[in-house]
């Protein structure tokens, strides 16, 4: 009631979401360039592509946040900071997947099935797994539900890393993955702000819980007056940590349940992006084809020279202790990973795919560069980094650029706010590096095995 003691100040009118706005249905807003100018705060000279890596928060999301970063700051709470100690005397065992288990969900839980057989041939017990939900790259939904399955079966506790999933993956049902905790940020596809996320915690005893309840024997790094509430009230206030961008959720979810709810727009962006990387293969191969003949005809060589080598193109490869013999037999992998592609075809990965049981993730596709570009000569991490730079810098495209297999890709994302003529700027600029080669021969790729970041 107003003017009641110890009432709490509600947000402003224009700031505090209506009771309309977190319905389901249209908002009115046109997706594309409209929705960008409206919903976002984006540089307006950038095509921004990069949606996977950072997100974008909506405005509306970002003015509750600001507001309620007044109200804190109005009322600051002082409170006292305990740390707990980590566990020792465990050691970090990593299964690294290549490109064809990447791909091929049944071979990426065989990897895992041989990775426990040889630590339980070895005497070791495995007591804690995280698994990524959606790799980064390759954009990658990976098979979590048949994963958990068989580390439940060695006693494991499973964590899931869902970095890119929630608004990326439709119908994410967390329960039914069978892992024993979920954490994911939200500014990413949930378009909340910076520094918001979640943790899903399966209830009902657990052994890494000492058979307790799991969540009653969860406890955050920091404590403050909520020890001993339980799951819920500990977890909720952990001293002076900024908590608008958590106050600010259920505005960016009700601009996503305005939007037509979380699976309806990543129908619309998955066939976006998978449209986009298509035409963008298309471009890319025609330029090149273009580039090779114009090659030729300058060519002052014979016609009929030696054909252009190709080196092997190596997959991702393991670390650790099998990592020496992972990189020794990488190039013989490499050769299977591309069988059957032809020379001036470029590779996709990600996108489409059986979502519940591992495949592309829908809103994110990587698309290999044409070879060779000006100024590029290799494929490794430092023209990487110079090629997005200069995509960033000098054509105002924000979009990763990531060496890996011997080959140099984009990674594609698409949201709200993209729209067709943002993957058209990104292909001009690669056909502007597009150069001829004397004779119309390919370049040559460089075997290194990497792992993407």
């Amino acid at each position: 009631m107003a003017g009641q003691s110890g009432s709490q100040p509600l947000a402003p009118a224009a700031v505090r979401p209506s009771a309309e706005a977190a319905a389901p249905g249209p908002l009115g807003v046109t997706l594309g360039k409209q929705a960008r100018k409206q919903l976002f705060a984006l540089e307006p000279e950038v095509t921004y592509l990069n949606h996977g890596s950072y997100g974008a928060a909506f405005r509306l999301a970002l003015e509750v946040q600001q507001w309620y970063q007044q109200q804190l700051e109005a009322q600051p709470v002082k409170s006292t900071i305990a740390r707990v100690a980590a566990a020792a005397g465990a050691s970090v065992i990593e299964v690294t997947l290549g490109l064809e288990e990447l791909q091929r969900p049944a071979l990426a839980v065989g990897a895992m099935q041989s990775a426990l057989a040889a630590l339980g041939g070895g005497g070791r017990r495995v007591r804690l797994a995280v698994l990524d939900h959606v790799a980064s790259f390759p954009p990658l939904v990976m098979p979590v539900v048949q994963m958990a399955a068989v580390l439940k079966q060695v006693g494991a506790t499973v964590v899931v890393d869902g970095a890119h999933a929630v608004g990326n993956v439709p119908n994410l049902q967390v329960p039914a993955l069978g892992c024993d905790y979920y954490t994911t940020n939200l500014h990413k596809w949930g378009c909340s702000p910076k520094g918001a996320a979640l943790l899903w915690v399966a209830p009902g005893p657990g052994p890494e819980a000492g058979g307790c309840e799991r969540q009653e024997a969860l406890r955050p790094l920091v404590t403050s007056h909520g020890f001993g509430l339980g799951f819920r009230g500990e977890w909720l206030w952990q001293g002076t940590t900024d908590m608008s961008s958590w106050l600010s959720v259920p505005a960016a979810l009700a601009v996503l349940r305005a939007l037509g709810g979380p699976e309806r727009l990543t129908a619309r962006n998955a066939a976006l992006v998978a449209d986009a990387a298509a035409a963008m293969r298309r471009r890319w191969q025609a330029a090149a084809a273009a580039a090779a003949a114009a090659g030729r005809a300058v060519a002052a060589a014979p016609a009929a020279s030696a054909p252009a080598t190709t080196a092997a193109r190596g997959r991702v490869s393991g670390s650790g202790a099998a990592g020496a013999a992972a990189a020794a037999a990488a190039a013989a992998a490499a050769a299977a990973a591309v069988a059957g592609s032809q020379p001036d075809e470029l590779l996709q990965l990600g996108g489409g795919g059986d979502w519940a049981a591992g495949g592309g993730a829908p809103c994110m596709v990587a698309v290999e560069l044409p070879a060779p570009l000006k100024g590029y000569a290799g494929c490794g991490a430092a023209e990487a980094v110079a090629l997005q730079r200069w995509l960033r810098y000098e054509r105002g495209i924000e979009v990763p650029v990531v060496a890996a297999m011997g080959r140099l890709w984009v990674r594609l994302s698409a949201a709200a706010y993209n729209e067709p003529g943002d993957y058209e700027a990104l292909g001009r600029a690669v056909e502007e590096l597009l150069v001829p080669l004397p004779g119309g021969g390919g370049g040559v790729a460089a075997v290194a095995p990497v792992v993407a970041t």
